[in-house]
């Protein structure tokens, strides 16, 4: 699936009112009531809560679900290292243009603004670092495609300070576009020709660059996985979504002849045959809700049992209003909308907005990017913190960079079973085991994805969806 990133920028004040209004709103419970049956629970309620949806009151900070269609800030600085904080990632030119994490409700830290003594330890138990600042030679990471790179350079600056970076050495962000086929080759070729890096995080990027790497160095994160001579252990982020998207539409939406709307973003190929049986229908990212409207009567879809949306903030308001035009009743399920809407449901990686949790690691996420991320709403870039974290904990758990080879990190990234940062227990021998011939994209080593709906001016947690099986 090869999606342009998003280069705009959210309203900073708006941002900053929102998360003020969370902090006010937060409750000072620190229980949750039992969660409830996210799939069955669909169908029960979701007609009566549709007729009365209204927008939501904004909450200042998104659901984690995929880190592909946020904010990106991208940067060519120069390679200077430093071991307290880390520069902005190596941006290399294009050629051509232990407390462990666990999905289980948990208890949850109301208003995190700031790391304290207690978020700093779970950091130090997952990733196995050391407490202090890193020294040495930098650990150097490639990173391409992925949702938010400023909030991995928050991420790596935290490390490098606070966790003994990787194996006591600081990280070294090394940055480059794959967008388009001839970047994703030069990039992709630098990698794989770089004895320096240990491995490379990816997001969403082009073909290309998933063939050109091919299996020269460990690679997780989302992109395409299992294809002919490359893997990708993606550890819960755009597969792993797509996988609950459809499941939560065959639970729940009969094959009666309405269509399943996938709204701008969804990988149309990777989708269809989990949604064997329904009409599927796209709708592009250039238009308004009147243009939303016209092109789903355009596609006589007007009727539509169910929208996916993969997007921007602006495609969660364009979607709104849409539906509030249609007068419809179609179940929205979301991957990545920064506010709530009523009745609308959220798949994500373990975090509410509302109640960010200690076990899952979702707390720390949040403060780290409130404390060396210039104090940024967290959004879909949660996804992009959890990343590196578990970057650093593979590479501890193996010894250290030293020991870290590409084959010993292959066999660390197949044997990890998590949990991991956000997104729970991991199963990757699908993946590792996948005959390139047959397999069905999206693969994901995530066996469950948690589910939220925004009800009643508040996200309720629902019980998570197996995407381990159909």
């Amino acid at each position: 699936m090869t999606t342009p990133p998003d280069h705009s920028h959210a309203d900073d004040s708006m941002i900053e009112a929102a998360v003020d209004d969370l902090g006010q709103r937060a409750g000072a419970s620190l229980r949750r009531p039992a969660p409830e049956d996210g799939a069955a629970h669909v169908m029960k309620t979701g007609a009566k809560i549709r007729r009365r949806r209204t927008t939501g009151a904004a909450v200042g900070v998104g659901l984690l679900a995929i880190g592909t269609f946020v904010l990106v800030k991208r940067s060519d600085g120069s390679e200077t290292r430093t071991v307290t904080s880390v520069p902005p990632p190596v941006t290399e030119p294009a050629a051509s243009s232990s407390p462990t994490p666990s999905t289980a409700a948990s208890t949850t830290t109301v208003g995190v603004t700031r790391l304290d003594a207690r978020l700093d330890q779970w950091a130090l138990d997952y990733t196995g670092g050391t407490a202090g600042p890193a020294t040495g030679a930098p650990v150097r990471i490639g990173i391409s495609g992925v949702g938010d790179v400023s909030a991995m350079q928050a991420t790596a600056t935290y490390l490098n300070t606070e966790l003994g970076g990787i194996g006591g050495r600081p990280v070294e962000l090394v940055n480059c576009d794959s967008t388009f086929t001839d970047a994703a080759v030069a990039c992709a070729s630098r990698f794989a020709d770089d004895p320096t890096i240990s491995l490379v995080i990816s997001g969403v990027v082009d073909a290309a660059f998933v063939t050109t790497l091919g299996t020269s160095k460990p690679r997780f994160g989302g992109g395409a996985s299992g294809d002919e001579g490359t893997v990708s252990y993606d550890l819960g982020g755009t597969q792993a979504a797509y996988l609950a998207m459809a499941k939560l539409v065959r639970q729940n939406v009969p094959i009666d002849g309405r269509p399943v709307v996938l709204y701008p973003y969804p990988n149309r190929d990777a989708l269809a045959p989990l949604l064997d049986g329904y009409g599927l229908v796209q709708v592009g990212d250039q238009v308004d809700a009147n243009g939303f409207v016209d092109a789903l009567n355009a596609q006589n879809a007007a009727d539509a049992g169910a929208v996916l949306l993969v997007g921007r903030p602006s495609h969660c308001d364009t979607l709104r209003d849409a539906v509030a035009q249609l007068g419809t009743d179609p179940i929205v399920i979301t991957a990545a909308c920064p506010h709530g809407v009523e009745g609308w449901y959220y798949v994500g990686a373990s975090y509410n907005p509302d109640e960010p949790s200690y076990e899952t690691g979702a707390a720390t996420g949040v403060a780290v990017l409130k404390q060396y991320g210039n104090n940024r709403d967290p959004g879909d870039s949660l996804y992009d913190v959890a990343n590196l974290m578990t970057a650093a904990k593979i590479i501890n758990s193996v010894g250290g960079p030293d020991a870290a080879t590409v084959e010993v990190l292959n066999q660390a990234l197949v044997d990890f079973t998590g949990p991991a940062m956000l997104t729970g227990e991991q199963d990757c021998s699908l993946i590792a085991n996948a005959d390139p011939a047959r397999h069905t994209f999206p693969l994901s080593c995530q066996k469950t994805m948690s589910v939220l709906q925004f009800r009643d001016g508040k996200y309720v947690e629902l019980q998570p969806i197996d995407i381990t099986t159909p």
